[in-house]
């Protein structure tokens, strides 16, 4: 792979293969798995299959594209499920922006002038958003995301004038800077594919 990335594209190609070569291990492994799996249960189905060879071959043949089969199934249900939940989320953002492009605190402190703009999400190690910082006039806006049993409500922490980079990473941005404070004003996304399965 090393070989292929530099005659493709030279040896500053190395660096990024540092980057990503440890993600190939790990997705080959469980592909590696699988494939072994249905290997191991085609021979023990050839093992007892009663019969001539030929007709053992052939039940083995058969319970193979079975379970072929069956792996592409599983592979797609996992994907689309992935996809619709991406989707989900990405008009979970859309929503986030027009939650606080109507906020009650930015009308009435003169922000409504302007788009705001994503500046950063924050995920959770499977990938679901747990927060939003959004660009305004007046400042970063902090939006959290909760899970309720209403499903995922979006709520503005707080809208503070210092950027992302000014401010300090260990603490909470509404500590810091000149904070306007939020309120209780929340909205639930009605998109069904933002409910997550667990809890934020």
């Amino acid at each position: 792979m090393a070989a292929v990335l530099i005659i493709q594209f030279g040896p500053s190609a190395l660096s990024k293969y540092g980057i990503v070569s440890p993600w190939l291990i790990v997705i080959a492994i469980p592909i590696s798995g699988a494939t072994l799996s249905i290997a191991t249960a085609t021979l023990a189905r050839q093992a007892i299959a009663s019969g001539d060879r030929t007709q053992k071959y052939k039940a083995a043949t058969e319970f193979f594209w079975w379970l072929i089969l069956l792996a592409g199934l599983i592979v797609g249900a996992l994907w689309l499920r992935h996809e619709y939940r991406q989707r989900g989320f990405k008009a979970e953002e859309g929503l986030a922006l027009e939650f606080v492009r109507n906020h009650s605190i930015v009308t009435q402190k003169g922000g409504s002038g302007s788009s705001p703009s994503m500046v950063a999400i924050t995920k959770t190690g499977d990938g679901v958003p747990v927060k939003y910082e959004i660009g305004t006039r007046l400042g970063s806006a902090i939006v959290s995301v909760t899970q309720s049993s209403n499903g995922r409500e979006l709520h503005l922490d707080c809208i503070t004038n210092l950027s992302l980079g000014g401010r300090d990473p260990f603490r909470s941005p509404c500590e810091q800077g000149s904070v306007v404070a939020g309120t209780d004003n929340t909205t639930r996304p009605a998109n069904p594919a933002v409910h997550t399965d667990a809890a934020r």
